[in-house]
């Protein structure tokens, strides 16, 4: 048995203790020393142990072992509801992750109403005058399952704590046993405001309170039962709820909520399509140890199955790498630092061999010092990135139209319906139009081509389609965009590829939390969803997402690696992301020195008014539940985090 008292059982997970379990007093089996963490006595051998959860199991750190007489103890109260569990082994058990839901079990099962209303309001009010009034709480003398109104009640505990905010009260619990079939009847509490928890209750009014320091500030649970108790002592209450006891009473309550999620997490102007997604992941993330189904994407490939995208050849302008390189040189110089004769016939000569039409368009603006003018700056640095030429010329038949009478040698400048798609889809293509109108002969040649590359990585590509699958879907939560199809495996995604040239995004990580989560996010400002990452972030989570949960690709997706995604999506799918365009937002443009500058959103000026940061806002409030969440099991991290988004986006939707 447990000799602990009950002032003992309030540990504080702040203190780690000195770990000198042999200074623990002989009469004491079990004792929490730190978070998580026990010490357990053996009088058989008169030895200590520590035990912990380690990959799925208990192990003794002192024996170091999984099955000696120290864990042989603690195995003997798997059998053992949770709510009788010596205090010391319920964050242990909670960790024991293929055995912790089945602890986790409370009486009451209907749903609780989380949005206020009259009737709650009532409940509230007057649950303690009601309270005082009651000796024995028990069912209705009917059957829920067979109607019934044959059977007798039988006392559960004749000395029920019910734990408020100011108060312990204690009450009769009885339940209903029916003659027909047998069933037993508990009581539910829901319309007196209460949780039954088998062998104590729990009143709505106290987890309410909680609820909201949860959603609305940097509260813990610890910190809370914290100021709880000493509440209580002022009242002059002495026997307190255990932490444990109130941790599970949460867990239940949350998982009672009755919460309508589709709709929490669905821009009512978006609808369950948007159109417009802004994404990115944050730091928030629970414990390795706790992930329920470790694994790779890149272990479960079949080279039989193996989906084909674009090319790298297919998507960039000039590929070959030495050719780049001298080209963006050649882009960043200036009349004090040109290039040497030498080095210029060698990059035209490259050219002629690859891009003919881009050797002659360089020669054309020669001034003979070896350096482009300014106003051809940007677009000679984005042909000599490694991005997509689809970037600076997307799938637009305005653009194309536009472009077309410019290379038959038209003037769009009496057409404002052209002008304005030249501008609004290619800024960088429409300044180098106004500064030099009519375009040269070696200009429109240069059109033409970068036309031509912009569908290359389109051209005689298949639609795929894969069928629906659930991957992980517990480390994803997206309640409006449910899966509808699966992601397909890829030959990009077995490929190992240089990426010398491209944007890099840097990542610290934590050495014993998962790196993070992964949300998205509609113009609005209304959270769509989010998705475990298992690693470090990367291109393949937004790419997953889009093609698992949307109809149709975005029509705009704004992420501060936009850069790497969309080549990312065109090397696997191309033509579910056509029509799609990759912006970088204001905030993180600046960092990108290597891709093409189309995926600067600060050129288009149709977009100056859309708010790019508002993920990076929304994540920012993520922090709050930072210190609640990074130790949770993974099933708790989930429904917290869930909770926390949706009341963010009701906030939001009803202003």
């Amino acid at each position: 048995m447990n000799n602990v008292s009950p002032e003992d059982d309030f540990f504080d997970p702040e203190v780690n203790g000195d770990h000198n379990y042999a200074s623990i007093s002989e009469e004491v089996e079990i004792q929490q020393i730190q978070d998580r963490c026990v010490c357990i006595f053996d009088k058989t051998t008169a030895t200590y142990g520590i035990i912990m959860v380690m990959s799925n199991s208990f192990w003794c750190s002192v024996c170091n072992s999984s099955v000696c007489s120290h864990i042989r103890m603690v195995n003997s109260y798997k059998e053992t509801p949770f709510h009788d569990l010596p205090d010391e082994l319920c964050d242990i058990f909670t960790d024991f992750k293929t055995t912790s839901n089945q602890f986790l079990v409370q009486k009451s099962t209907l749903k609780i109403p989380f949005r206020r209303s009259t009737t709650l309001t009532h409940t509230l009010l007057s649950l303690h005058d009601k309270i005082q009034k009651i000796t024995v709480l028990q069912p209705t003398s009917q059957c829920r399952k067979c109607s019934s109104d044959s059977g007798e009640y039988q006392t559960v505990n004749e000395r029920c704590p019910i734990t408020a905010s100011q108060n312990i009260y204690f009450v009769i619990l009885n339940m209903w046993i029916c003659h027909q079939c047998h069933e037993k009847n508990v009581y539910e509490g829901l319309d007196d405001g209460l949780l039954n928890m088998g062998s104590y209750i729990v009143t709505h009014e106290l987890l309410r309170s909680y609820l909201h320091g949860f959603l609305h500030g940097k509260c813990t649970l610890f910190a809370f039962y914290t100021h709880l108790k000493e509440v209580h002592l002022d009242f002059g209450l002495s026997n307190f709820l255990t932490y444990n006891k109130l941790k599970n009473a949460w867990y239940c309550y949350v998982s009672l909520l009755d919460v309508d999620y589709r709709h929490g997490f669905c821009c009512n102007i978006c609808g369950e399509n948007p159109r417009t997604i802004i994404c990115d992941g944050t730091s928030l993330s629970f414990r390795k140890k706790m992930l329920l189904q470790p694994g790779n994407i890149k272990a479960q490939i079949d080279d039989e199955k193996l989906l084909y995208g674009s090319s790298f050849k297919e998507m960039v302008f000039v590929a070959n790498a030495t050719t780049r390189k001298m080209l963006k040189r050649y882009s960043k110089l200036t009349s004090v630092s040109s290039m040497s004769n030498e080095e210029f016939t060698s990059m035209i000569s490259a050219l002629e061999k690859e891009i003919p039409e881009l050797a002659n368009f360089i020669n054309d603006i020669e001034d003979g010092i070896h350096c482009p003018p300014t106003k051809y700056k940007s677009l000679i640095a984005s042909l000599s990135s490694s991005s997509p030429v689809c970037v600076l010329i997307p799938n637009n038949k305005g653009l194309h139209d536009a472009l077309q009478k410019l290379c038959d040698g038209d003037d769009i400048q009496c057409n404002p319906d052209l002008i304005r798609s030249l501008q609004e889809q290619s800024p960088l293509l429409f300044d180098i139009y106004k500064g030099c109108r009519p375009i040269s002969t070696c200009m429109k040649e240069l059109l033409k081509i970068l036309s031509k590359k912009a569908e290359q990585p389109f051209v005689t590509k298949e639609n795929h389609t894969v069928e629906k699958t659930l991957e992980n879907p517990e480390l994803a939560c997206f309640p409006s965009l449910p899966i509808l199809r699966g992601r397909g495996m890829y030959y990009s995604d077995k490929t190992v590829f240089k990426k010398k040239e491209k944007c890099k995004k840097v990542f610290s990580g934590h050495p014993t939390l998962l790196p993070g989560i992964f949300t998205i996010f509609c113009s609005h400002g209304i959270c769509y969803g989010y998705q475990v990452m298992r690693n470090h972030e990367s291109a393949n989570i937004p790419f997953t997402i889009f093609r698992t949960r949307f109809p149709t690709a975005p029509d705009m997706v704004i992420y501060d690696f936009a850069c790497s995604l969309h080549s990312y999506c065109l090397r696997r799918d191309p033509l579910f992301f056509r029509d799609t365009k990759f912006f970088v937002d204001r905030f993180h443009w600046y960092n990108h020195k290597a891709c093409s500058r189309g995926y600067n959103l600060h050129l288009y000026l149709q977009h100056n008014t859309l708010n790019s940061q508002v993920n990076e806002q929304g994540n920012a409030g993520l922090k709050r539940i930072k210190d609640q969440l990074s130790y949770m099991t993974q099933q708790n991290f989930m429904t917290h985090c869930r909770l926390f988004l949706y009341n963010k986006n009701i906030n939001k939707i009803n202003g």
